[in-house]
Order: structure tokens, then sequence, then C-alpha cells
């Protein structure tokens, strides 16, 4: 095992303890025990609750299996007989059904709906320190218009990320008409090469390019660390993205339990389409599977991803259609 996944994990089980502590499970010695099955489905059922997937709650145990294997002899999520504990698996597939359901019904966070979100941040999320609001701003902004996935601007937890998946400040070029992302850890190349993600400006008042300028007059910290990395000094995460958008949406609204941080790109999708975005360079700026898109991601003209994106930011609620939505369910393996 490599230095930095064994790192990842002995993190997760610090954050495992944290959680622990705070929930009351410590024995007389004040010691957080050895997680028992249902310690861990305790702990996943937070993490779901949260907006974190199935599959991380996956990778949470496994981490959690391991360091404590390697440093007490004990695989907390075994049974007496070594087979993976049934509770425990039962909770996990259950999880896994009920996420393809809300999968399945999710919905878009589209151009105009991320307009009113990003007005109301600051309202709906009180907690939040306003240069705070300006990074959620920022990323929300920028995950519509760039069609990322949330893994590739979110950190793992909210003091640890890993360099080679999450864009750190380094990994961003801001031009005279838009700002690239080198994304280091393309989930459709197999050979996990970098990949170039441009945001055009939109002369919007919201225009997404603008709205991380401004978040970077603000930020502080190393050109080393992730883009968001928030003013006491931690990270946004999915689970904390996840959190402000529904917040947010709930405040204009929307249900905002049929909403996740996949709807950014989902949303992203369906206003390219909307404003006239053909399949072809709808995958390519997507970066959706397809034979073809590596052809077409270095041939498209900077002033055909700016004429789309200036489109898409005058787009409104009347301009999207059910082809649309049925478009990006139809054709796009996401």
């Amino acid at each position: 095992m490599g230095e930095k996944t064994d790192a990842g994990y002995v993190g997760t089980a610090r954050a495992y303890i944290v959680w622990a502590r705070g929930n009351g499970i410590v024995g007389k010695n004040g010691v957080v025990p050895i997680p028992t099955a249902r310690d861990l489905i305790y702990y996943g059922a937070h993490h779901i609750n949260r907006g974190n997937t199935p599959g991380y709650v996956n990778g949470i145990m496994s981490a959690l299996a391991h360091v404590y294997e390697t440093r007490t002899g004990c695989n907390p999520t075994l049974d007496d007989r070594g087979e993976f504990d049934r509770l425990l698996a039962r909770f996990l597939l259950g999880a896994a059904k009920k996420h393809s359901k809300l999968k399945a019904t999710r919905l878009p966070l589209t151009v105009p709906l991320a307009y009113k979100l990003v007005d109301v941040i600051a309202h709906a999320n009180p907690k939040l320190r306003p240069g705070d609001v300006v990074a959620y701003v920022s990323a929300i902004l920028n995950a519509v218009f760039g069609m990322l996935r949330t893994g590739e601007f979110t950190a793992e937890r909210t003091k640890f990320f890993d360099p080679d998946k999450t864009l750190v400040l380094d990994d961003v070029d801001i031009q005279f008409d838009a700002v690239v992302y080198n994304v280091r850890h393309a989930k459709t190349d197999k050979f996990r090469q970098t990949q170039d993600v441009t945001v055009c400006r939109t002369g919007h008042r919201l225009c997404p390019v603008a709205a991380l300028e401004h978040w970077l007059k603000v930020r502080t910290g190393p050109s080393n660390e992730p883009i968001y990395k928030l003013l006491d000094g931690t990270y946004v995460t999915r689970a904390r993205l996840s959190t402000v958008i529904r917040n947010s949406l709930a405040a204009v609204g929307m249900p905002a339990d049929r909403f996740n941080t996949y709807s950014c790109r989902s949303g992203g999708a369906i206003s390219a389409s909307a404003a006239g975005c053909g399949e072809d360079i709808l995958k390519t700026l997507g970066r959706w599977k397809s034979s073809a898109y590596m052809a077409y991601v270095q041939h498209t003209k900077r002033s055909t991803i700016q004429g789309l994106m200036t489109r898409m930011a005058l787009i409104d609620d009347e301009a999207i259609s059910n082809k649309d939505h049925q478009a990006h369910a139809r054709r796009f393996d996401i």
C-alpha cells in the first residue's frame, strides 16, 4: 500500500474517533474502543445523511477495517466467524438501493436555478462567514458552467485532500477571456492523464470566472492546497457543498431533498443543450464517455465555448424543455 493511501486510511480512522467521542462512544477509561458493526452502521448513516454516496461509505469501511486490523489485529467489519457482518452488509446494500432510486429522481441545478440559489446562500446558511459564501458561489457557478465532477474540486475531508484528485490553486490558469482548470485525475480517462477544462467569461453579473476571481482575492493559504480552502483553514467537501446547496434551494421553495452535488453537472449539461449546444460538443465539454470526445477536445475553438456559455448565461426556465432533459438522461453515460 502506498504512503498516500495509508495516510488517508489513518486520517479516516481519526475522523471516526472524533465522531465517536462526540457521540459518547467511549470506554470507561475515556478511550474510543474498537468499533462494533452497529457503531459502523451509525457512522455510515451519519455520512449518508450528510450527502455522501454509498461508494464513499464503502471506502470508509475499507479504511477502518484496514487500520484496525493492522493496528489491533481485529477487523470490525467481520463477525465472530470471520465473515462480513450481516447487519453491516444489509445496511450498505440498503443504502446503495436507496441511492439508486434517489439518483433516478434527482433534479438538475440549471443555470436559472443556480442564479436563484447563489443569491440566497448567505441568508439560507447563516453560519457561513461572508468570505466562505464567496467560495461557495464560485464553486457552484463553475461546477454548473464547467460541468465539473464534484470530486474534482472538493476535498475528501475537511482537513485532508489528495493532490492527485483535488484541484489546487496551481491547477488554475485565469486568462483574459476564461479560466482553464488542469484536471489531473479524469474519471473517463483510463490512463488518468490530465485534461484541461475551460470555463469562459459570460458578461453576466453572476459570471463564473468573475466569481472565481472574487474568491481568489479573499482566499488565503498556499497555492498547492485546494482552490476552495475556507478562511478557517478547512476545505470544502462534497458533504459541505451538498448542505449549502440544499439549504439554499429550500429557501427558494425547491424540493431540496431531490438535489445533490451532481445536480450541478447535470444542470450544466441541460442548460448547454437549451442554449443550442450539439451532442458532440456537449460530450466534449462535459467529458462524458464517448469514443469520439477525446478527438474533439483539442480542437474545440475557444470562441465556440465562449459563445455557448454566453448563451447559457442568458437562458431562463422557459427555455429549458423536456427535450433537453431527455437528451441528457438518454444519451450520456455519466
